[in-house]
């Protein structure tokens, strides 16, 4: 019974972790406009892998990690905001291409390979390393409900965070998914272009806060 706790416990953590809007969710969101439920679900699951590294590091006690963590904290943030730029850039000069008969953008799929699309946004979750502070909170709390981790414990930490933070981006990807069909040429293009600008702008962002930091 207190492994379930545990586990649900923990769930409900990786999914609310992954809840906010950011540029995650974006690129999430526009894969799946453009390429349809899978291909925005697989985005998503790049970071739910990367929430499970961090609930792991976190949960085992890792207490060195995080002190890594803590330490390299400016690369990691200059790493993520080049890459939130680098991502904004691609999504913005992307071209939406014509779709065959059956509604598949058959070009622009076969481009986004399946280890491209986790890929991309596990690269974007791993170098941000306010997630382990967060994730450091919500143990705490959590911990007043499921009592302290010990044993195995942990294990079911990471998978329930790891499942929560799925059950997140297999649902956004299965709601957008319904209008993929319906997005035309043009719409697609504005998205691309919006999101892009927003996702730079982010980028633009945290490498300015860096140098604030540095400097």
């Amino acid at each position: 019974m207190h492994a379930v706790t545990v586990l649900l416990a923990s769930a409900f953590v990786g999914f609310f972790a992954a809840l906010p809007i950011g540029p995650v969710n974006l690129l999430c969101i526009r894969r799946t406009l453009a390429y349809g439920t899978i291909y925005g679900f697989l985005a998503g699951l790049g970071a739910a892998v990367a929430d499970g590294i961090f609930a792991a590091v976190v949960s085992f006690g890792l207490a060195w990690l995080q002190d890594l963590i803590a330490g390299q904290r400016i690369w990691l943030q200059l790493i993520g905001g080049a890459l939130l730029v680098f991502f904004g850039y691609r999504a913005f000069i992307t071209q939406p291409h014509a779709r065959d008969a059956a509604g598949i953008n058959t070009r622009l799929a076969g481009r986004s390979s399946v280890v491209g699309s986790i890929a991309s946004t596990f690269a974007l979750a791993i170098t941000n390393p306010g997630t382990v502070f967060g994730f450091t909170t919500a143990f705490s709390a959590m911990s007043g409900f499921t009592g302290p981790l010990d044993g195995i414990d942990p294990l079911f930490v990471v998978a329930g965070v790891t499942g929560g933070s799925t059950l997140w981006w297999l649902t956004l990807a299965t709601l957008i998914g319904r209008l993929h069909h319906s997005i035309s040429d043009r719409t697609m293009q504005l998205i691309n272009r919006i999101s892009g600008l927003v996702i730079a702008g982010l980028g633009v962002i945290v490498l300015g806060d860096v140098l604030l930091i540095a400097f």
